[in-house]
């Protein structure tokens, strides 16, 4: 179960140190094909309510996503749809688990506008690791760099470890999601259906 060894290995083992996880979820129009009996999308909210039923009670949670509100029709405005859905808070397991269930895919695929945006997700206040789990089935599409966007956090002292999870991606997909998990000093995980 890959999402489960993806939750095994950023929580904490004991309490050397307190993590908030937020997840990014793909909903461009691509998670609409279906593979395996199911649409993408129907098999990523599975992985995720099975993920976040192996973190912890108390960890502090968030969800993002992108690509949800505005139709690839609007390339310009579906580039810039990226959204806190559900804010960092203890105990919201089944809050993001609701409205994942209430978002439908639409729009083109902007994860570095989503990473960039994300830093403003997490507290500066708390002192935590600071854990993102991008989920994503296709890679970046409005002309963004993903790795430009972290170097750049990084040297603001912005420091986040990515891991990212690639959904019956092609090669190039892949490659882009290895290398963003790489350059946080995450892991990649391979999903396949709804095998997660």
């Amino acid at each position: 179960k890959i999402i489960l060894l993806i939750v095994f290995f950023v929580t904490p083992q004991i309490s050397f140190a307190i993590t908030d996880i937020e997840f990014i979820v793909d909903l461009s129009g691509s998670m609409r094909k279906v593979s395996g009996g199911e649409t993408q999308i129907v098999q990523a909210r599975k992985a995720l309510k099975n993920s976040l039923q192996n973190i912890p009670e108390g960890t502090y949670t968030a969800l993002r996503v992108y690509g949800h509100r505005i139709e690839q029709t609007n390339k310009g405005e579906s580039c810039k749809d990226t959204e806190l859905v559900t804010p960092f808070a203890p105990g919201n397991r089944e809050a993001i688990s609701l409205k994942i269930d209430t978002l439908e895919p639409k729009g083109y695929t902007p994860i570095a506008y989503s990473l960039e945006q994300s830093r403003n997700d997490f507290s500066v206040a708390r002192e935590a690791e600071k854990v993102i789990i991008l989920l994503s089935d296709g890679e970046e599409t409005c002309d963004g760099d993903p790795i430009a966007v972290l170097k750049k956090l990084k040297e603001e002292g912005f420091k986040v470890v990515v891991h990212t999870i690639g959904f019956n991606v092609d090669e190039n997909t892949r490659k882009q999601l290895e290398d963003i998990a790489n350059y946080t000093e995450g892991k990649y995980f391979d999903a396949q259906g709804a095998s997660v």
